[in-house]
């Protein structure tokens, strides 16, 4: 029985379009400057919030964020997303039979986020699956995919044995890979799917509906393969 770790965003929640565009909204308020349009996201080498602040900060302005910066970025956040929600409480969808593996899994699943803790929490009320009661590990300075896996999977018992990482970014490929650990993809469309392929994921699902099969790939998930280029990894830009 293997542990086993979920991202959140595009794997076990949807809202793409909506959560980059609050994202990308207060990170620019917070850095000063606008992020390029075909930013591609799959070149940063830490994705997480506050990876991706730093990252972007070097990288438009030659210098890192500051506290002040940071503080900033997370206020305009988490004001941006209760606004969202104060909408629309149930913007964040669960994929479809993603409640039911996670009652399945329950006691060996674990949550590695690059959100920071508090918004982790109001997508997961969100969506509805904040009934799951799951170790989490999410965006902390300093920290990067590979290690928010490792600190996921240790919390459910893993200590470098077999397990399975659930993702649906290049960047989650490489913290498998990384690990040493079965990957198995999430993708919402065949140039998703394509993109994981290439990638390294052998294996990519829609949604979670076929429960008897994601259990089956759950222990027979393999390592990622070798990386091939798939072109930039650009983020959509409309709600």
């Amino acid at each position: 029985m293997r542990p086993i770790v979920f991202d959140l965003d595009q794997t076990l929640i949807r809202a793409e379009a909506l959560d980059w565009s609050l994202w990308l909204a207060a990170i620019t308020e917070a850095l000063g400057v606008p992020i390029p349009a075909d930013e591609d996201w799959s070149a940063h080498p830490v994705h997480t919030d506050h990876g991706l602040l730093q990252s972007l900060s070097h990288s438009l302005r030659g210098r890192p964020f500051t506290g002040d910066e940071r503080a900033h970025f997370e206020d305009r956040l988490f004001a941006r997303l209760d606004d969202a929600l104060a909408g629309a409480p149930e913007v964040f969808v669960a994929i479809p039979g993603a409640a039911d593996v996670l009652d399945a899994l329950a006691g060996r699943a674990a949550l590695a986020t690059g959100n920071l803790h508090a918004i982790t929490t109001r997508k997961l009320r969100s969506s509805g699956l904040d009934r799951h009661a799951m170790p989490c590990s999410c965006s902390a300075a300093g920290i990067d995919r590979t290690e928010l896996v490792g600190r996921a999977l240790a919390r459910v018992g893993w200590t470098g044995g077999p397990a399975t990482s659930f993702g649906d970014g290049v960047w989650d490929v490489r913290a498998a890979r990384a690990l040493g650990v079965g990957f198995v993809g999430v993708a919402q469309t065949d140039a998703h799917e394509a993109r994981l392929h290439a990638a390294g994921a052998r294996r990519v699902l829609r949604d979670y509906t076929d429960l008897a099969r994601v259990l089956d790939w759950i222990e027979e998930a393999e390592v990622p393969g070798p990386e091939a280029s798939a072109g930039p990894w650009v983020a959509p830009r409309d709600a």
